[in-house]
């Protein structure tokens, strides 16, 4: 079992700045597989992508952009592959948004967020504010799910695993709006900008033929977070 955050852009970019935010978002546009000669240009392909899905204000997309490029679709990938070689996989996005863990301001299901909730480690107040009922039960339900996994993959976490539904209603996502809980949902749903990302996964190391997970670095994180040993 593995995945990503919702947002996990904005702790880095907030690291970095405005500049190197642009810089690392004009490296990523000028990598985006654009190999159709009838295909619009790299710039044009990203931001219409997005704009299908109501994303059009630049910090809004410069957070998407970074996170399925570097997370979102190197974790489909090695999703995929994992199906595809026997692997029992599971997929989750975590998008919990709490008060007492918002460290700055917008800065959503930002990376490694949840791994308070995973461990039970949450605070209960902070200047920030104050823990709230949804999230002490989401984070009894992700340890619940989390140990289960551990102690049987097989038995299953509560939603299909990868590449057992026809349509990819498999995806896991926690903490959704109003939700202590898991809402199963397409992966196809937040892969969609995926295709534009095929040599990005590729010069990150993620490689369906030879299932390499290697990683090098962007300026923003890239580490893989497993929920148990495969």
């Amino acid at each position: 079992m593995f995945g990503t955050n919702l947002n996990e852009a904005p702790i880095f970019l907030a690291v970095i700045g405005s500049n190197d935010a642009t810089a690392a978002f004009n490296s990523i546009v000028e990598q985006v597989n654009t190999s159709s000669t009838d295909a619009p240009d790299a710039h044009t392909a990203v931001t219409d992508t997005y704009a299908e899905q109501g994303i059009t204000v630049f910090d809004k997309l410069l957070d998407r952009v970074l996170t399925d490029a570097v997370y979102t679709c190197t974790t489909a990938r090695l999703s995929n592959f994992l199906d595809r070689n026997s692997y029992t996989t599971y997929r989750y996005m975590y998008s919990g948004v709490f008060p007492s863990a918002s460290i700055f301001k917008d800065a959503g299901a930002y990376h490694t967020s949840e791994v308070p909730q995973v461990f039970g480690t949450w605070e209960r107040s902070n200047r920030s504010g104050n823990a709230t009922e949804q999230q002490i039960k989401l984070s009894s339900f992700m340890q619940k799910t989390w140990a289960n996994f551990a102690k049987d993959s097989e038995k299953g976490v509560g939603w299909a695993k990868a590449g057992s539904t026809l349509l990819g209603r498999e995806l896991g996502v926690l903490g959704e709006g109003d939700s202590a809980g898991v809402t199963v949902k397409r992966k196809a749903m937040v892969d969609y900008a995926c295709a534009l990302y095929d040599t990005i996964t590729y010069f990150f190391g993620f490689d369906v033929v030879r299932g390499c997970a290697g990683v090098i670095g962007l300026g923003i994180g890239t580490e893989r977070r497993y929920s148990a040993s495969l």
